[in-house]
């Protein structure tokens, strides 16, 4: 009797090792590796490392992504829904106002909030996504781009955001975090997407968007407008670098090459409240000529600046000039915004990314930072000399800066 049972209990033994080894052959063959990261052994349909769709998964990528015409390595993240907690409530059309209306690809609507009672920064605007997808960045075509029955141009009829803050939520988390604030640059009227890169964030599965404060409308000083909001994969490069050079925290392009028109007045940011790295080609300006990285818009003067890479006296510099000084014209470079804030700490600053740069400002003390860029170790930051008030881009080596709300690094 003995000898049954064990006979017994060695054969369920052998049928249970039987299933288990059968249970992992299948697991096995539907492991597989993901095209965008590198990461293996994924079981399902999405990488369990950035949320790429399995490739084998029928037309699934094509359901979550899709590809932004004429924008070669980039791909729109699909939504599964979009909601807000404020809008305007149109009388003839109760939907006119709606939070999708920022959503549908249609530049002749818009998502309208009123902060006549309330702060700008009560009101969150949040984008579910279809599945755990890596997001590089957040594009905003700001303000309403419509014309109305008089032809009276809606933009600056109304308000338009001037900073938003960004916040994310991942597969393995219910709460939001990673915030990262962008100011936006403003113009008299409607224009192109407004490019914020975050960084490489993986496994999002919602974005919640903050609008911080606005440009006020002239004719509705209290109802607030965003045109489009799409959430962005660089599928180049997985996000790592832009390698357009729209702000963002990382390296530039190569940018545009210009003729200069004038002598080269500089500034070492978009504005005239900026230190003066100096002014160069007094004499010979016609002879030489720039490399236009990107551009950003000076709302108090309502002009455009460049940021200019040139040789100079032995030195390159890296620093921002009037468009009106450069032969191009600002639709020929993106717009450069923050990335976020961090701190630095004391250290010999330069006037661009290397040693082979200018010097710049010594910085003292530990500083408030917001961060620009990020090249060959070097971070762009900028800060605000609280003796004469004055503000400062300039580089500092990346040992220097302490970034935990730049772009995921």
């Amino acid at each position: 009797m003995k000898n049954w049972h064990c006979r017994l209990s060695l054969c369920l033994v052998l049928l249970l090792l039987c299933q288990a080894a059968f249970a992992f052959a299948d697991a096995g063959s539907d492991l597989w590796t993901c095209s965008n990261c590198g990461q293996m052994w994924n079981q399902g349909n999405y990488c369990s490392n950035c949320g790429t769709p399995r490739p084998s998964s029928g037309n699934q990528a094509d359901y979550t992504l899709e590809q932004i015409p004429g924008e070669s390595g980039f791909v729109k993240v699909r939504l599964q829904s979009v909601s807000a907690s404020s809008y305007i409530v149109n009388k003839q059309d109760p939907a006119r106002w709606l939070p999708s209306r920022a959503a549908d690809g249609n530049d002749g609507t818009c998502w309208q909030f009123s902060i006549r009672n309330q702060n700008p920064s009560s009101v969150t605007f949040e984008m579910f996504t279809m599945a755990p997808q890596t997001v590089n960045a957040v594009w905003i075509k700001n303000g309403f781009w419509s014309v109305n029955a008089s032809g009276q141009d809606l933009f600056s009829m109304n308000c338009r955001a001037r900073s938003v803050q960004l916040e994310f939520r991942y597969s393995d988390s219910g709460a939001y975090r990673d915030a990262v604030s962008f100011t936006l640059p403003d113009a008299s009227s409607r224009w192109d997407w407004q490019r914020l890169n975050v960084g490489h964030k993986t496994n999002v599965v919602s974005v919640r968007l903050r609008v911080t404060s606005v440009y006020t409308g002239t004719n509705y000083p209290y109802d607030v407008c965003l045109n489009e909001v799409m959430l962005v994969q660089n599928r180049s490069s997985a996000g790592v670098q832009s390698g357009i050079g729209i702000g963002g925290g990382f390296a530039y392009g190569s940018g545009v090459r210009a003729n200069l028109k004038m002598r080269l007045s500089t500034r070492s940011g978009p504005g005239t409240g900026y230190d003066e790295p100096g002014t160069f080609f007094d004499r010979n300006w016609q002879s030489n000529a720039v490399q236009v990285l990107g551009k950003a818009w000076d709302g108090a003067n309502e002009i455009w600046w460049v940021l200019v890479d040139f040789q100079s006296g032995g030195a390159r510099y890296r620093v921002w000039t009037g468009l009106k000084r450069v032969s191009i014209t600002a639709e020929s470079v993106p717009v450069i915004s923050a990335a976020g804030q961090g701190t630095i700490e004391p250290t010999e600053t330069r006037r661009g990314p290397g040693t082979q740069y200018a010097k710049g400002p010594t910085v003292y003390e530990w500083k408030s930072v917001s961060i620009y860029g990020r090249e060959n170790g070097w971070i762009e930051v900028e800060y605000k000399n609280d003796g004469n008030g004055r503000l400062y881009r300039c580089w500092v080596p990346e040992s220097k800066a302490h970034v935990g709300t730049f772009g995921g690094y």
